[in-house]
């Protein structure tokens, strides 16, 4: 929806004096934590958005189809805040609600997306469209035949002028073209309803002469094909009565449904599960998150010169803050730079991010990186947390997976981010 009024007023004062968004927000009665929401996907943060700006205390069919584009997007295309507003800048406009079919409300068809379709009631506004305006161009290739040593081929503009010239038989030819496509289109508006058809359109001018080829429009055509019996008055002329149309209808007992957009936070409605070892505080899950973002990120880097652009990619679409930017660039670096990891990042060998691996009884696995030299292959994970056992067992299962598949030496390593250590895993 337009913003308008004191809020729109007070969006132009902040841009003019780039004062900071959510202060201003707050100053209006609204809490919004602008680093917060762009972590969050696109439907959460729209979700979260219409709670604080209490959209949702009332019914709103348009906003109820902006979720649903937004819920569609997340799950066909990505579910990046930035992607979506992106979409949504070029596809928005294109986009209208569509009412499930018999339900009691008016259709608005364009003629071409009525052909084949029957209504009971039909009404054609805007029925003034002239042989001038049809579906061709206004501009036509026509051969030249008056000046022998020009081009054979030249552009002129269709008009009456071309009726009295050179191009009289061009012009003939696309003036058929034009009246058939009014002829067609006015066939098919005029076929579609089987009861009643209310045509609107303005009053043909007495001055324009039908000598005139331009001058044959809808509204003309109308007024020469008017039938004797047609009822004439000031509006216009209508052909046959329009009797109302009864119906036996079954009385139902109305219910009064209290409509209005349903939101709510779905961390609300989930809680851990009371069977974990412990449960996860903040700085924890803060670390799970850190840790998959990690993964998510070093899954799409193969060289150096990759870092920055991957990594300033979540930057712009919210997924990571200004300081996790730098700390991330800065660790992805360190990595890739220090002697002991450069061998799984040289350019010269074949390697793969979250290869996928199955076992016989269908289980998946994905390592972080595999790198194929000519001798061997290597196959590194990363880990983000404390040392575990079950880290060594993780690469050891890597590498008998890949044992079976490769008559070639395999090592496996693990990478502790957190240590800026390498360690070799023996099988």
């Amino acid at each position: 929806k337009r913003i308008h009024g004191e809020l729109d007023e007070r969006f132009q004062k902040m841009i003019l004096n780039n004062e900071s968004f959510d202060n201003n927000l707050k100053q209006l009665g609204y809490q919004v934590d602008v680093t917060e929401h762009r972590a969050k996907t696109s439907y959460e943060c729209f979700e979260s958005l219409i709670r604080i700006f209490k959209l949702n205390e009332g019914f709103d069919i348009y906003l109820q189809f902006f979720m649903e584009a937004v819920l569609n997007f997340s799950q066909s295309e990505s579910k990046s805040l930035m992607d979506f507003l992106r979409w949504w800048e070029i596809k928005g406009d294109k986009l209208s609600i569509e009412a499930p079919e018999g339900m009691d409300a008016v259709q608005v068809l364009t003629i071409h997306k009525s052909k084949g379709l029957e209504f009971p009631i039909v009404i054609y506004p805007f029925a003034e469209q002239s042989i001038s305006e049809g579906k061709h161009v206004d501009l036509l290739w026509v051969k030249q035949r008056e000046y022998p040593e020009l081009a054979s081929n030249t552009l002129v503009e269709y008009g009456s002028d071309m009726f009295n010239s050179t191009y009289t038989k061009e012009f003939e030819i696309e003036y058929e073209k034009k009246f058939m496509d009014l002829v067609n289109d006015t066939y098919v508006a005029f076929t579609r309803p089987t009861d009643r058809l209310y045509i609107r359109t303005k009053k043909p001018s007495a001055q324009k002469s039908l000598d005139e080829p331009e001058n044959y429009n809808l509204a003309r055509l109308l007024e020469i094909g008017r039938p004797i019996n047609a009822t004439i008055n000031d509006e216009g002329y209508s052909i046959g009565l329009a009797s109302k149309k009864t119906t036996a209808v079954k009385m139902e007992t109305a219910i009064d449904f209290d409509l209005h957009y349903h939101s709510e936070a779905w961390d609300n409605k989930l809680k851990l599960g009371q069977n974990s070892k412990h449960e996860l505080n903040e700085d924890e899950l803060n670390a799970q998150r850190f840790g998959n973002l990690f993964h998510e990120i070093m899954s799409k880097i193969d060289k150096a010169e990759d870092i920055d652009e991957v990594v300033n990619q979540y930057f712009l679409n919210g997924q990571l803050t200004k300081e996790q930017k730098k700390i991330l660039t800065e660790e992805i670096n360190f990595i890739l730079l220090s002697e002991d990891c450069a061998p799984f990042f040289s350019n010269n060998k074949q390697t793969l991010n979250e290869a996928t691996l199955i076992e016989k009884n269908g289980k998946v696995w994905r390592p972080d990186r595999v790198v194929f030299n000519s001798d061997k292959i290597m196959v590194l994970e990363y880990k983000t947390g404390e040392e575990k056992e079950a880290h060594k067992k993780q690469v050891q299962n890597y590498m008998n997976l890949i044992t079976a598949m490769s008559e070639k030496q395999i090592e496996g390593y693990l990478y502790y981010l957190e240590d800026k250590k390498l360690e070799r895993v023996f099988n």
